[in-house]
């Protein structure tokens, strides 16, 4: 392949990763995912609509077992987090204050691997909330308030950034 062609391909690919990820961001949130202390989130903010979704909680652990004498070993890793959905009432492409309406459900999943491997996945916990987020370009806050079936509700605030 000549010099051009892989120039102009280079060229192309560039372009087309920096659409991919237009309007992305990522945030550090308390109490984001759901009863998590603090996690790590995924969000989109190119329009009126959002999606976000997040990492509270990862768990690695290894554990010996004897059943009916015999030992067993097994490693395990669990992830929980959450998925959810934002209708932003402001403008989506300046900087300001922006009121939002969230609703979403918390997501897992875990495997075991060994002699008593399994996998699971699963979603529950749905939740509903109302928040702000502060947006200051490349940067933002956010705060919000949620409730579930499982509380008489929550607060979450956090830091976000750009990609």
């Amino acid at each position: 392949m000549s010099f051009n062609r892989k120039a102009i391909l280079a060229l192309a690919l560039w372009g087309l990763s920096q659409r991919a990820m237009a309007e992305w961001t990522w945030n550090i949130g308390w109490q984001n995912p759901a009863n998590a202390t603090v996690g790590v989130n995924f969000l989109y903010l190119g329009s009126k609509w959002g999606f976000e979704c997040g990492i509270g909680a990862v768990k690695a652990d290894s554990e010996d077992t004897t059943d009916d004498e015999e030992r067993k070993t097994n490693a395990n890793l669990a992830v929980a987090g959450d998925i959810d959905v934002k209708y932003f009432f402001g403008s989506s492409g300046g900087r300001g204050l922006r009121p939002y309406l969230q609703v979403g459900v918390g997501a897992g999943a875990g495997a075991t691997v060994g002699e008593d491997a399994d996998a699971g996945a699963g979603v529950g916990g749905p939740f509903a909330g109302l928040g702000f987020l502060g947006d200051a370009g490349s940067w933002y806050v956010y705060a919000a308030y949620n409730i579930s079936r499982h509380s008489n509700g929550y607060p979450q605030a956090g830091i976000g950034f750009d990609f």
